[in-house]
């Protein structure tokens, strides 16, 4: 899942998924330590989100 819209403010990002097709996707994020994020995104529908960005 790539992001189609990503901004950086302080300490977060914030990102767009569109689902293109025709079917129910399921949106999966596992790879940030200590934080899950699951959802349904139905076909043509936008998922919004923000994500804490981990500077070091």
């Amino acid at each position: 899942m790539n992001p189609i819209l990503e901004s950086r403010q302080s300490e977060h990002v914030f990102c767009s998924y569109h689902n293109c097709s025709k079917q129910l996707q399921i949106a999966r994020i596992t790879n940030i330590p200590n934080w899950s994020y699951e959802r349904v995104v139905f076909p043509q529908e936008h998922l919004l989100f923000n994500v804490s960005s981990t500077k070091k």
